[in-house]
Formats: C-alpha cells, structure tokens, sequence
C-alpha cells in the first residue's frame, strides 16, 4: 500500500500544480460472494462499482465519464475483523 500511496499522492500533486481537480460521483456498488470457504478461514467477494469521473481545470469542466470497475477481493478473518489479502480491479467496460 505504500507504493499506491506515494503514486496517488504524487499524481494529485501534480494535478494541482496544473490547476487540474478530479471529482469522482454518484458511486454505487453490487457485491457479490462468490465463495466462502466451508471452514470460515476464507471468503471471495466481487464487486462491481459505477461511478462518474471529472476532470475540472480552474474549476471549469473540460470532461467527464461514465466509469464502471470490477474488484475481486479476498478476506481472510483477524483476530477482531476480516483482512483483505487480495485486492485486485479490472475495467468491466
């Protein structure tokens, strides 16, 4: 997660120097299990999110679209609650 980070916080960044924003709205999500292990040690989890991205120079629109994405995840349980193991996204377009 610390590299995700560090290349999250970089892109924002130099967004701002650009006088870029991104503005991500009207999310909605459809998960499913897809699988639950029979001794409870593992459960796999897909979820399929929608959303709208914008990009806003100075505060003015120059372009916006529809994004849909698909993650699988994989959670095994911790001592107090689930840990996610595998995080992995696919464009669903």
């Amino acid at each position: 997660m610390g590299t995700a980070l560090t290349t999250f916080t970089h892109t924002v960044q130099d967004q701002q120097k650009l006088g870029l924003r991104t503005v991500y709205s009207n999310p909605s999500h459809h998960i499913q299990i897809i699988f639950y292990s029979p001794n409870g040690l593992s459960i796999q989890l897909v979820d399929t999110i929608s959303y709208r991205e914008e990009v806003l120079q100075d505060g003015k629109s120059i372009g916006s679209k529809e994004v849909q994405v698909r993650y699988t995840a994989v959670l095994t349980p911790g001592a107090t609650r689930w840990m996610v193991r595998v995080l992995q996204g696919d464009s669903a377009q």
